[in-house]
């Protein structure tokens, strides 16, 4: 799951590097060298296990790094990591009503409703995200998962067949 969660903060911040507001007293390249900075930061404490250290850094951040999308969902994933579920899921719920569209926030807030044993609320969730990327295995993985857990195994079997085809 850490590895999953570094994978779509990194794979989100190349595109929003380039839409990062820079304040008024910062030219745009200097404001990208910031938020590359942070994130290269806080990817660097959440990859040594250290969360609570990341936790208290992207809590710590101002101006243009405060409100990247990226940075906000890899806070909630700290969160998560140190069990702080109620905490996480808010902040990806106010990721998600900056951007509905952005999909690592919507990813982790599944799986965080997941952990949590809101596996009705995370179907939804990843049922949602399969309409906007039907390819993404690791969204299918998760339905089935979730199916499993609300005892429909009918449902859970369809996706283990789309998932492992030759399987079945």
């Amino acid at each position: 799951m850490r590895a999953l969660a570094v994978a779509l903060a990194l794979a989100s911040f190349a595109s929003l590097t380039a839409q990062a507001a820079p304040s008024q007293s910062e030219d745009p390249l200097l404001a990208q060298r910031h938020l590359a900075s942070a994130m290269r930061r806080a990817v660097e404490l959440y990859d040594g296990g250290d969360y609570q250290a990341a936790a208290d850094f992207l809590a710590g951040l101002s101006g243009p790094e405060a409100g990247d999308l990226a940075l906000v969902n890899l806070r909630g994933a700290v969160l998560s990591k140190l069990g702080k579920f109620d905490e996480a899921q808010k902040i990806f719920s106010e990721v998600l009503a900056t951007d509905p569209a952005y999909f690592p926030a919507g990813f982790n807030l599944g799986g965080a409703k997941f952990l949590q044993g809101d596996y009705r609320g995370a179907l939804e969730i990843f049922e949602d995200l399969h309409l906007r990327d039907r390819d993404n295995e690791l969204v299918r993985f998760n339905m089935m998962l979730c199916f499993l857990q609300l005892g429909n195994t009918t449902d859970a079997e369809k996706v283990a067949v789309s998932l492992y085809p030759q399987g079945s």
